[in-house]
């Protein structure tokens, strides 16, 4: 009878520790199926390595193989399997809950930008430490309140966060003058504007009469010669004062307008000459274009009305006049927005919980911390289609045009991004060649600043420690000399530098 009931409870276990081994072998199929689901069938992920590849799809296969031969061994060395197994799975589960419950407010950086996600922010702090940089982690509603109360009347930048879109898919600014839609170019005028900090201090400007990044007085000189129109990068923005590569070329020519904007994409650069440029007229307009995110913007931009009025020849919406109405609209939104800003960082995120624990599943803090993430979703860029290269072009084509009609001349500068370096995406260079194409079309003369960056032993040496951002300053050196050889080979005799004034 006692050997009956022995025998029994040695089957039950045996049972067990099968089960436990054939769970296994069959979740570690799952995970090869998986991969090769996204990773060979769709391809809606990519690995960032050879070896990413070979360490996902080897192991995994191995592992299951490996669990399933072992069903056959004996019962003592199945069990030693299924306990080292249990240990390893338990010893992760651990580790993953350490690191998802073990971080903190400071981990997180207030503003990096385009917003890498949390895991790449823990590596910039420790790249920081590293590089000896005392990482400023205050939020930015912090920033503004600390100096507001050292008597300093700052403001956070705005940007063009009040487009929002509708129901219907329309974009539409949630700013109003007498219950007329306003899409202003700039930000609010004469005050100190807080940008953002990825080098570990946050970087700031004094705007001008019209909400721009340019030295007092520049719009009453009535002498502007170059302008420059952009983006956050042409805006300077996360670089030290005086340091991007408008400010460089500055330098150089003293009569140099910068209407760069954070959120702006070619259907408001085009609106900018109407508003703006005009009256000025200057010598050269340099139009930036940055790749990656141009496009991107010109796809939004093109579902507002207001903004596509800007394709008709004669429409402006007056800003150049209605700076005070500018300035009280952006008020009211951005202490709006920076009342919510406090909130949410007092609050803090809100908790996903099923996030969490898909995270956990995945063991994605644990591989991070080893160094074993080599997967990303694969990268798309919806601004390559047909339509939306025809209507750069149409626009690049108008802008040319109006800038000819003064007789200036329309230069577009093309930027490149971190991801042509870091991530090395196959799709900049196919929106590099539609981009060249359709600018030739246009009859528009090409600054490429592409050969400046490849000049460089590490091209990633030009963005903050090497990660995604925007330029540091070595990056806005780059652009500024290879700018300035372009204008000096194509320089009227009426612009002149300073150095020629020596």
């Amino acid at each position: 009878m006692l050997n009956g009931v022995i025998g029994d409870v040695s089957t039950n276990k045996t049972k067990v520790v099968d089960s436990v081994l054939a769970g296994g072998g069959a979740a570690a199929a799952f995970v090869a199926l998986y991969i090769f689901y996204h990773y060979d069938w769709l391809r809606n992920r990519s690995f960032t390595g050879v070896g990413g590849g070979f360490l996902y799809r080897f192991v995994p296969v191995s592992i299951s193989v490996l669990l399933f031969l072992s069903l056959r061994l004996k019962r003592a060395y199945k069990l030693a399997v299924a306990c080292f197994l249990g240990g390893v799975l338990t010893l992760a589960w651990v580790g993953e809950m350490l690191l998802a419950h073990g971080g903190n407010v400071a981990t997180e950086l207030p503003y990096w930008g385009f917003g890498p996600g949390s895991e790449q922010k823990r590596r910039i702090l420790m790249m920081a430490r590293q590089a000896g940089v005392d990482f400023d982690t205050r939020h930015i509603s912090t920033v503004i309140t600390d100096l507001r109360t050292l008597g300093i009347d700052a403001t956070p930048f705005v940007g063009t966060r009040f487009m929002e879109e509708r129901p219907d898919g329309s974009i539409r600014s949630q700013l109003e003058v007498n219950h007329a839609e306003l899409i202003p170019m700039g930000g609010i005028s004469d005050k100190l504007t807080i940008a953002c900090n990825q080098t570990g201090r946050f970087t700031s400007y004094k705007s001008d009469e019209r909400g721009f990044n340019n030295p007092r007085g520049i719009w009453s000189s009535r002498q502007v010669k170059i302008t420059a129109l952009g983006q956050s990068f042409v805006q300077g923005f996360c670089a030290p004062a005086g340091k991007n590569f408008v400010d460089l070329v500055r330098k150089q020519y003293p009569a140099t307008l910068n209407l760069g904007f954070s959120g702006e994409g070619p259907l408001k650069q085009l609106g900018a000459i109407n508003e703006y440029l005009t009256n000025l007229r200057p010598e050269i307009v340099l139009w930036f274009y940055l790749e990656g995110i141009d496009l991107e913007y010109l796809q939004y931009e093109r579902k507002s009305q207001l903004a596509m009025r800007y394709m008709e020849d004669g429409f402006d919406q007056g800003l150049i006049s209605r700076q005070s109405d500018i300035d009280k609209a952006l008020t009211s939104y951005s202490e709006a927005e920076l009342f919510r800003g406090k909130a949410a960082h007092v609050e803090g995120p809100p908790d996903n919980k099923l996030k969490t624990i898909v995270d956990a599943i995945k063991f994605n803090r644990v591989r991070s911390k080893l160094g074993l993430v080599y997967g990303r979703q694969a990268e798309t860029l919806s601004g390559l289609d047909n339509a939306n290269i025809r209507l750069f072009g149409d626009i690049l084509a108008r802008a040319n045009k109006r800038v000819g009609e003064w007789g200036g001349k329309l230069h577009l500068v093309y930027l490149p991004t971190w991801k042509r370096f870091g991530s090395r995406s196959p799709l900049l260079d196919q929106e590099r060649a539609l981009i060249n194409t359709a600018t030739r079309a246009s009859n528009v003369s090409i600054v490429d600043t592409l050969q400046g960056f490849y000049a460089q032993k590490d091209p990633l040496s030009l963005f903050p420690f090497g990660v995604f951002g925007h330029y540091n300053e070595a990056g806005h050196r780059v652009v500024a000399e290879e700018v300035l050889k372009a204008i000096a080979a194509s320089k009227p005799d009426k612009i002149t530098s300073s150095r020629s004034n020596e």
